[in-house]
């Protein structure tokens, strides 16, 4: 408890809790900032050098609190401005040293504090209902004889801040005895209600278990001074506080305790059940992405494969040419008969039709390749002297389009010919009839 907060009333206390630390305190730190700068330009002729930046804003957050949590707020601004409880300047009361200059101090601290709401509820982005009717009021009330206003409306201007604060009763954990009276006067001849109302501002079990002893005590206490009481409140009419209605708040309290905790373990196990969830899921990720990594591998390396493939045979295509044997007689005119027979198929590069840019692309069976370069061989004297007299396949390779594929079958249909009672390939006579006609033509 600091020292503005020992003199506190038994409401502010019940209502609020001052502000220890400026840089701890619940607002966004570019807000923090920008009203910390406002305030250093203009507390001096407010507030003096006496009174910390906590001191003043333990002011106005009491105050904005109070607005928030009373709905006829509205109704009372004046009181709000020019009565509400202040520590920094508190009521002179009894006291005689207080003079003019004190009322002139408290005056301007007063309205400082005010500007300070003012701005904060202008910067809200929402409002309750009743808050925005309090600040319809207290905009035609803040500029009276108030010298720091224009600070204040030009700050707001130019600052361009919006906030979302929530301004909920949040009681001092710890206080000062009062006496009986005032807490009679506080929970209104200790209503159930308004106790019941008062002990729901406690965050926590402690505090809650702190403030129905307190309550107990003076409850005591009164009816000892000052004699017992009805069952009702004398004040409210509503039913009064008792050993036993304390007994079951205090009760319903520590169930709401374990309820909370219960449910804030429910809400952990969850999260756990989540995470697990979650990892499960980022394991069979992480076994998929290795999947589909060495699919990409694969197909990457197939692709690099084939790219090699087609780039060397496209290489083996660019130095391909049709021979000499097949440009002159009588091959010439063997390959001219099987092109127009539709055996034989002219390719031009790159759509060039000159005949020295071309190749032949054999449209038949490889078998009948394989009679066609047997028989063609001899006819153009494409073997080899000797007793072996194998074929020189060369020319066949160097004028046809994709010939390697070709020629292992091809190669492998003239031994299976050449064997006793061996079936000619279909389309043989074609390859004959090219050659009679070549014959005739040389």
């Amino acid at each position: 408890m600091n020292k503005t907060s020992a003199y506190a009333s038994l409401h502010r206390q019940l209502m609020y809790e001052e502000i220890y630390s400026w840089e701890d305190c619940d607002l966004p730190e570019n807000v923090r900032d920008k009203l910390y700068e406002l305030y250093v330009t203009t507390k001096d002729s407010a507030v003096g050098k006496g009174c910390s930046i906590e001191n003043v804003f333990s002011e106005v957050f009491y105050n904005l609190t109070s607005i928030y949590y009373d709905t006829s707020s509205a109704e009372h601004v004046s009181r709000y401005m020019n009565e509400s409880e202040m520590l920094i300047y508190p009521d002179k009361g009894g006291n005689a040293d207080y003079d003019e200059v004190y009322d002139e101090q408290q005056f301007l601290a007063r309205r400082y504090v005010y500007s300070f709401v003012w701005l904060i509820l202008k910067m809200q982005s929402k409002l309750p209902k009743h808050v925005r009717f309090f600040l319809l009021a207290l905009d035609k009330k803040i500029n009276d004889k108030n010298p720091f206003y224009p600070h204040f409306r030009d700050f707001l201007k130019n600052a361009n801040l919006k906030t979302d604060i929530q301004f909920a009763p949040h009681p001092e954990t710890f206080r000062n005895s009062f006496e009986p009276k005032v807490w009679h006067e506080e929970t209104k001849d200790f209503d159930q209600d308004e106790i019941i109302k008062i002990a729901g501002r406690f965050s926590n079990i402690a505090s809650k278990e702190y403030f129905i002893k307190d309550v107990r005590e003076a409850l005591t206490k009164y009816d000892e001074e000052f004699g017992p009481s009805a069952d009702f409140s004398l004040v409210t009419l509503g039913n009064r506080a008792n050993n036993d209605f304390l007994d079951s708040l205090l009760q319903k309290s520590a169930e709401e305790e374990n309820q909370r905790i219960e449910q804030e373990r429910e809400v952990e196990k969850s999260k756990d059940e989540r995470i697990k969830e979650l990892a499960a899921q980022i394991k069979d990720l992480e076994r998929e992405k290795t999947e589909i990594e060495n699919d990409r591998d694969h197909w990457k390396r197939e692709y690099e494969i084939l790219a090699q493939n087609f780039k060397n045979r496209n290489r083996r295509l660019e130095s391909q040419r049709v021979p000499a044997e097949f440009k002159q007689l009588p091959g010439s005119k063997i390959i001219y008969h099987l092109i127009n027979s539709g055996i034989i198929r002219v390719l031009y590069r790159n759509g060039n039709s000159n005949s020295e840019d071309m190749l032949y692309k054999w449209e038949g069976t490889k078998k009948l390749f394989g009679y066609f370069v047997e028989r063609v061989s001899y006819e153009l004297s494409l073997r080899k002297s000797g007793k072996s007299g194998n074929i020189i396949w060369e020319p066949f390779m160097q004028a046809f389009y994709e010939s390697e594929d070709l020629r292992h079958e091809a190669a492998s249909a003239i031994s299976a010919m050449k064997k006793k009672g061996a079936f000619m390939p279909d389309g043989a006579d074609k390859i004959e009839e090219a050659i009679k006609y070549a014959n005739e033509e040389a």
